[in-house]
């Protein structure tokens, strides 16, 4: 049995390490993702009786499919509802093992389930994902955000539910990525964030800034851009997918 264990792990070592090889890394982390979104609706699928769709999916809900997961898997992450809109998970024991030693991407397996599961159900999530030390981890930690409000968009990690991602040329920027290298880092976040449909108020409360100068950022990437319109604006942070 030991010696199946082995093959097991060097098998998926090595499938791990070829998918790296071959995918762009935005299109590999995506790739990783959606196999946690099918995982996890796997144990939605056991822990939900058939009769359950007659109610809405709730937290409860939630918590006992990271239980059955623990079960049935052999996890020992562990769930907290902090608040309506957050549920913690402390991930004492990176459940890839060795596997994740070399590999960071992994977490995107675990953020895409217990993100799937949440998007899927809840209609929103965004995961932050805290790598533990160690090799491999331990003591990782992931925070579910269930409200998509201002401070979640800025957050980096995943959203759910998963929308298809794109892969970027890894020579050739296209006509918006050029646009957007113009800019400092500041500017590139607030032009996601006009993408995302916020108003200069509500941008200068995530970021913790006045409007008034948020109002001179948004002065100078129209100067930087050329753009006027803050629809052009908009337009210009989805298409190069800031």
């Amino acid at each position: 049995m030991t010696g199946s264990k082995e093959f097991f792990q060097r098998t998926l070592d090595h499938l791990s390490e070829a998918m790296k090889n071959v995918l762009h890394p935005s299109f590999y982390e995506y790739t990783l993702r959606g196999i946690g979104v099918r995982l996890g609706r796997e144990v939605v699928s056991h822990v939900r009786p058939s009769d359950a769709t007659t109610r809405p999916f709730r937290q409860e809900d939630y918590i006992r499919c990271l239980e059955w997961a623990n079960l049935h898997w052999g996890w020992d992450h562990k769930a907290d509802v902090a608040t309506k809109g957050r549920i913690e998970i402390s991930i004492p024991q990176c459940p890839f093992g060795k596997l994740a030693e070399e590999n960071s991407h992994l977490c995107q397996i675990e953020a895409g389930m217990l993100g799937g599961i949440a998007g899927d159900h809840l209609n929103y999530a965004k995961v932050e994902i805290c790598r533990g030390s160690g090799t491999p981890p331990k003591n990782c930690f992931m925070t579910v955000h269930l409200e998509r409000t201002p401070q979640t968009i800025i957050l980096e990690g995943p959203s759910f539910p998963l929308e298809p991602t794109k892969t970027k040329q890894a020579h050739r920027a296209s006509p918006e990525e050029k646009v957007i290298a113009q800019l400092s880092p500041r500017e590139q976040q607030i032009v996601r964030l006009i993408g995302e449909g916020l108003s200069d108020k509500e941008i200068a409360h995530a970021l913790g800034l006045s409007v008034r100068t948020v109002e001179g950022h948004v002065a100078r990437i129209r100067d930087k851009t050329g753009l006027g319109a803050r629809g052009a604006l908009i337009r210009l942070a989805l298409r190069s997918n800031t």
